[in-house]
């Protein structure tokens, strides 16, 4: 049986379909097909069941993704993964009723496509594993000969055993009892049973060594006014859980054996189901509804440096988990009040050793068969590796790109400054030139024999033609001129680099954005000035905005450099013969300023547009491209200053992009993005 997964695709706009079946098909998946209408989805299935839908929310035909996916739900087990521009609230909750296994939000990014998927197919398995072991448990549960029952033990403000409530009772039980499930479930074994309170010792302390001695310690009870006869089997399956087997032995002994038989399966059963989740590689914590840890993984216990011997049994708000605990509990109340898993990103942690790292965390609510919640479920993996691994990418590909810019600036000021040495050589030549003239005027003016000063004056023209006093006279203010141009030129350089660096890069300080383009301009000179003529267009009267100037610096730059890219592409396919590159700056609102920068070079066709932002995407070829410049840009622009940055290309004829940034940071811009 292939391994390669099945997805079925249900999106009514054919672009975004061929897009998604593309990027479906580069990450090694089958997709089964691609419908635009419920009707559609449903008989594809009928033909090819998929192991994956991704379903449209507003999609063609009678029904849209939610109701599809309904009718999908009664006749398959199928996960289905939503998708949607729209994020109204109303369509949300109605989406969250069919229990779907994910919700893209589009433009769908690759990362989180492939993501969701993996996630989905991975919870899928782990259900199915799960709903068989506890489908072959539950058979064997209603079909036991013995009666059969689970107690939650609930604990008082001492967290001593107070009493036990009954979760769970088998057929066999209620035929004994004469009594129905609504009589039983979740009631207290001292109100049911109230004759228990006068059993000695204290039936507490009895359940109390039960659990210490982790073993089945059986009672033989008899009942004089029906002369029944049972023995009680009681154990402790997991921490806060009792379980009790009631053998009628009145009558004979006859199925002893098989009754201890299937008492095995259903330990089995248990068994199995545990030994799911303490194969899961992540971390896991069972949390119930008195915040009582229930569930200690193997994966909790080497992350945090704690036994599930030590931490079993205690309060969660009591553990010596050391962890961001302002965090857990926005999490922990999210998911209890808003009903729904919660994420938490970049959870700081250390364990009992003193090292410390990164999680990320999703908090889970736990439901009964009445879909009631009875606690929570934290799932977690360490990511601090991948934080540092991500963090040293960053930082070599910032070496990269100063490596490159050290090297245009070297060339920027080595023109300059090989002219002024050039012309300060030739002032040197043309002041020995001089010399020899003055001092031979001088001979003339000191000499008082007619003879001599006839032979110096022959001396002197000779020498003032020799020397050319008129090419030097005309050619020492030029050398002169372009020495000061020079030493301008350099000046420019170096204080555009002064600008540039800002050291303090993570402060938000008052910046003119014109000013700082500029420096750009200067620092990547180099790069476009053989190929292209750069056209600036500012505005004014723009004013200083609140930015982290490096941050910005690093934006134009990568945007520069790529438009220059571009235009050499475009020259050695002969579309052009040489480039333009335009920036223009202005003010758009009062708290609002845009800034356009345009080339006219190869440009993109929309597949390409659509994902030029996206972490790792590079058109370049293997080792010329990290795909990392652009998806800083965006990620500075909008995560770090709160602005938008939008791309409109057309292949063959440019590419333009358009920066808003506010003003001031606590003018968040509210307008929509819709460039992906």
């Amino acid at each position: 049986m292939s391994d390669i997964k099945k997805i079925l695709i249900v999106e009514d706009d054919p672009a975004s379909g061929f897009y998604l079946k593309t990027e479906l098909e580069s990450l090694g998946y089958n997709v089964t097909a691609t419908v635009s209408s419920g009707l559609e989805a449903i008989s594809s299935i009928s033909t090819d069941i998929p192991d994956i839908i991704l379903m449209d929310i507003i999609i063609e035909g009678k029904y849209d993704g939610i109701e599809t996916a309904e009718k999908i739900n009664k006749l398959y087990s199928i996960p289905i993964i939503y998708m949607s521009s729209n994020t109204d609230k109303k369509n949300i909750e109605r989406a969250k009723k069919t229990a779907p296994s994910g919700f893209l939000i589009k433009p769908v990014k690759k990362y989180e496509l492939y993501s969701n998927i993996e996630s989905a197919i991975f919870k899928s398995e782990i259900d199915r594993k799960i709903s068989e072991s506890e489908r072959k448990y539950r058979l064997l549960f209603e079909h036991m000969t013995d009666s059969f029952l689970y107690f939650d033990l609930s604990y008082d403000a001492n967290d001593k055993i107070a009493d036990l409530i009954i979760t769970e009772v088998n057929e066999k039980f209620l035929l004994l009892t004469g009594m129905s499930k609504a009589d039983v479930i979740r009631q207290k074994i001292s109100s049911l049973f109230p004759k228990i309170e006068s059993l000695k010792p204290d039936w507490r302390e009895i359940v109390e060594r039960i659990i210490n001695d982790k073993a089945t310690h059986k009672f033989r009870i008899s009942i004089p006014e029906t002369q029944k006869h049972f023995i009680f089997s009681v154990y402790c399956p997991q921490i806060n859980q009792l379980a009790v087997i009631i053998n009628d032995v009145t009558e004979s002994k006859l199925h002893e054996s098989i009754q201890i038989k299937n008492r095995d399966k259903i330990l089995q059963a248990h068994q199995e189901i545990t030994n799911i989740l303490e194969s899961i590689d992540s971390i896991i914590i069972g949390v119930n509804t008195q915040d009582i840890i229930t569930h200690w993984s193997r994966k909790a216990g080497e992350t945090f440096g704690i036994s599930s011997e030590d931490i079993i049994g205690k309060k969660i708000t009591n553990s010596n988990i050391k962890w961001d605990w302002m965090q857990i509990y926005e999490g922990i109340s999210l998911c209890l009040t808003e009903d729904k898993a919660y994420a938490l990103n970049d959870i700081n942690f250390s364990n009992n050793t003193g090292d410390s790292g990164i999680l990320g965390i999703t908090i889970n609510p736990i439901r009964n068969e009445k879909v009631e919640i009875i606690g929570f479920l934290i799932f977690g993996k360490d990511i601090t590796e991948k934080k540092q691994m991500e963090a040293q990418y960053y930082q070599d590909q910032k070496l990269i790109s100063i490596g490159e810019l050290a090297s245009g600036i070297a060339h920027e000021i080595n023109t300059p400054t090989q002219y002024v040495n050039n012309n300060t050589h030739f002032l040197l030549d043309a002041f020995n030139d001089f010399s020899e003239i003055i001092n031979s005027i001088n001979e003339i003016s000191t000499t008082d024999d007619y003879n001599k000063l006839s032979e110096n004056l022959q001396n002197l023209k000779t020498l003032i033609t020799e020397k050319d006093i008129e090419y030097l006279s005309s050619e020492i203010p030029v050398a002169i001129n372009q020495s000061l141009e020079g030493l301008k030129r350099i000046s420019e350089i170096v204080s555009s680099m002064k600008s540039f660096s800002h050291p303090e890069t993570d402060k938000m300080i008052f910046t003119d954005v014109n000013k700082s383009i500029n420096d750009t301009i200067t620092i990547t000179r180099n790069e476009w000035k053989y190929d292209s003529e750069l056209i600036t267009h500012f505005d004014e009267n723009l004013p200083e905005i609140a930015s982290v100037p490096a941050v910005l610096n690093q934006v134009f730059i990568n945007i520069i450099v790529n438009a220059s890219q571009a235009i050499k592409e475009a020259i050695n396919k002969k579309i052009i013969k040489r480039g333009e590159i335009k920036i223009k700056t202005a003010l758009k609102t009062h708290s609002l300023i845009e800034i356009i920068i345009t080339d006219n070079g190869i440009g993109m066709k929309d597949e390409i547009s659509r994902r030029i932002f996206d972490p790792f995407f590079t058109t370049k070829d293997v080792g010329k491209g990290t795909g990392q410049g652009l998806a800083i840009a965006y990620s500075a622009i909008v995560k770090k200053h709160k602005g938008t940055i939008q791309v409109k290309s057309i292949f063959e004829k440019g590419t333009s992009f358009i920066i808003c940034l506010p003003v001031r940071q606590q003018e968040i811009i509210h307008e929509k993005n819709n460039i992906y």
